[in-house]
């Protein structure tokens, strides 16, 4: 009798230090995820980083920024990300808002903040040679 409660006792103290394992790999993967927009940001982030984050691009690889639609996937990440790094695309000025309100510890940098865009011209010439009188 007293082997099969030294058995149970063992498989307890066992299942207590497993899960307790478990549980502390989960903590320091979701302190190490940082969700970016898309892959261009995630190589800078990486580089800055030195691969010491995991990285979560919300907006995959030729896809279009305006058809598209959240994955409970891509949401669930984001949820568990620290930071998340924005640029300024047109879905992110939808969202960011409810990001913050639905995610409170996400801290939300705009990557374009004190940043000086360069200005170009909406209208398209063409050079002609035209003959003047």
């Amino acid at each position: 009798m007293k082997k099969i409660i030294l058995f149970i006792l063992s498989l307890g103290i066992f299942y207590t230090f497993t899960q307790a394992k478990n549980l502390e790999q989960e903590q320091n993967t979701s302190s190490n995820l940082v969700s970016v927009s898309i892959a261009p940001q995630a190589f800078f982030v990486k580089k800055i980083a030195a691969n010491t984050l995991d990285i979560n691009v919300i907006l995959p690889p030729n896809s279009n920024e305006h058809n598209f639609e959240f994955k409970p996937s891509t949401m669930k990440k984001l949820e568990k990300s620290d930071i998340y790094f924005t640029i300024g695309l047109e879905f992110e000025k939808v969202f960011t808002d409810k990001f913050k309100q639905n995610f409170p510890k996400l801290q939300v940098i705009n990557m374009q903040k004190n940043i000086a865009l360069i200005q170009t011209h909406d209208t398209h010439e063409h050079s002609h040679e035209h003959e003047h009188h």
